[in-house]
């Protein structure tokens, strides 16, 4: 609704901290090859310059219309906000740090809780959660016409995503 758009787009919602090493370059080059109907929106708090050098990125690459950027909201309506994506994004650049490559972040935990099936990269204590509760998918190369393929390929699967969310949700009541 923010951004009145058709009831038809789904979004792939990455939510969390603006920052440099959190791969947010990598998905405005993924947008330019994301369906028509799909949109991806980064949600979060910018630190510095960060939102300003994402919005100027996404205007040269001539993708505004295929990922948004929101402001944070108040942890009291993030879920909300959440569950209002079809498709949640954790796709944190692995080989940027030893801490990154270990972490298991909230937005991890809020997903879940909004019910929301999540692409997630190669991260140590979120492959063995994501494969072994089928909670998603695990996406091996972060190059932005994998990941949009993917994106495109889990969206377009009916059935699929809706297991995904049937699991994600069991995973909530355990």
């Amino acid at each position: 609704q923010r951004f009145h758009l058709p009831t038809t787009v789904r979004i792939a919602l990455y939510q969390g901290y603006l920052l440099p090493d959190r791969g947010l370059s990598t998905l405005v080059h993924t947008a330019a090859y994301l369906a028509q109907d799909i949109v991806i929106v980064l949600l979060g708090q910018s630190f510095g310059a960060m939102e300003r050098s994402m919005q100027e990125m996404i205007d040269k690459n001539g993708v505004s219309d295929r990922i948004k950027i929101l402001p944070a909201v108040p942890y009291a309506e993030l879920l909300e906000w959440t569950a209002s994506a079809d498709l949640g994004l954790l796709l944190l650049p692995p080989d940027y740090s030893l801490s990154i490559r270990k972490c298991l972040p909230n937005k991890f935990f809020e997903y879940i809780m909004a019910g929301l099936p999540i692409l997630a990269s190669n991260l140590d204590a979120i492959v063995p959660l994501i494969n072994g509760y089928q909670l998603g998918q695990v996406q091996e190369e972060l190059i932005p016409e994998r990941i949009a393929a993917s994106i495109n390929q889990l969206l377009a699967d009916q059935e699929r995503i809706a297991s995904m969310r049937a699991h994600v949700l069991h995973v909530c009541l355990l």
